[in-house]
């Protein structure tokens, strides 16, 4: 369905909107890399994980129940999950923006 490293692509873009330019997240490099690791919090979290639902066409009521604390845990959630069979990773990140 999507390859680690455009997920990868795809979870940065959503960090980065998620957090406040005066507290960036550190990029993930790695779908091992933890969130604590990334300066992502629970807030950040869950506006990330509304950003990622939406792109994966999670329903709500499942997205809801997402637990992760990795980008790995963030990834399989998703694809477990998703109700599209193929995600355009450069224009979600486009539409973003």
């Amino acid at each position: 369905m999507i390859t680690d490293e455009d997920f990868i692509r795809l979870f940065n873009a959503c960090a980065v909107l998620a957090k406040t330019p005066s507290n960036p997240p550190v990029a993930a490099g790695s779908l091992d890399d933890l969130f604590v690791d990334l300066n992502i919090d629970s807030l950040d979290g869950l506006i990330m994980g509304m950003y990622l639902c939406e792109a994966f066409a999670v329903p709500e009521e499942i997205g809801k129940t997402m637990q992760v604390r990795s980008v790995g845990d963030t990834k399989a959630f998703l694809v477990a999950n998703a109700k599209v069979e193929a995600i355009d990773v450069d224009k979600v990140i486009a539409e973003l923006k």
